[in-house]
């Protein structure tokens, strides 16, 4: 995405630019009134890694959300610029709410674990942005590197045949690695040709979760995802397949 953010100078920069070196220059004083000085806060604001232990691949994924914004930025922990984000047109005029992005991700056999992870280090991503009148937002997403275990799916197993009006997804706690801290799992069931999918969350202690049978048709072959979900967003993704019978 073409992203770039200008932002409007004034005191509450001066102890920001402490955290995000280089980042921001001062002016001089600013006129305006105290309360249009005020930074606003990011309401949301998420940065995390996904991990498909299935297909064996890693990417990182962000949550921004404010009450309008035309521009943000994020910075990692060391002060450098690792995205610009900039509304234009009628868009910028009205102001961007909430914007949920994925990067790419990469097979683990050509960017290792130990490789994505030194190219985004843990700690504090400082946050940075302007809505369409001048104001500033700012707000930060902590990253941490506690990545998941895969979800062992007990059934439906890989490929199984099963009857849509009785379908459980049942699947073991995630317990590894040591010290891990699972708050919740995210169970999807998707048909691809046309598209339809059910997407349920669940607190970690609940490891079944029943289809509606309403969801399913006879005969239909069906995508399933369950995913760990840790106390810092990291995510790991367990994936399987499986078919309806025929009436």
């Amino acid at each position: 995405m073409n992203r770039k953010t200008k932002i409007a100078a004034g005191a509450v920069l001066v102890t920001l630019a402490a955290g995000v070196p280089g980042a921001i220059a001062t002016t001089g004083a600013d006129e305006r009134p105290a309360d249009q000085r005020r930074a606003l806060p990011f309401t949301k604001s998420k940065l995390l890694f996904e991990l498909n232990a299935t297909a064996r691949d890693m990417g990182v994924q962000a949550l921004l959300d404010a009450e309008g914004w035309e521009t943000a930025q994020i910075y990692s922990p060391d002060g450098k610029l690792l995205l610009r984000v900039r509304a234009d047109g009628s868009i910028g005029k009205i102001g961007v709410t909430e914007l949920f992005f994925e990067s790419a991700e990469p097979s683990l056999d050509d960017l290792p674990k130990a490789k994505l992870f030194k190219m985004f280090p843990e700690g504090r991503y400082a946050i940075v942005g302007r809505t369409p009148e001048g104001r500033m937002i700012v707000g930060a997403a902590e990253l941490t590197h506690d990545i998941p275990a895969a979800a062992a799916v007990v059934k439906p197993r890989e490929g199984a045949l099963v009857d849509r009006r009785n379908t459980v997804i049942d699947w073991k706690p995630v317990t590894r690695p040591a010290g891990i801290d699972i708050v919740g799992y995210q169970v999807i069931v998707e048909r691809e040709d046309p598209l339809r999918v059910l997407s349920v969350d669940v607190p970690r202690w609940v490891t079944r979760v029943v289809v509606p049978p309403q969801f399913l048709q006879y005969g239909t072959d069906y995508k399933l995802e369950v995913i760990a979900i840790e106390r810092g967003d990291n995510q790991t993704i367990t994936e399987s397949e499986f078919r309806t019978r025929r009436r």
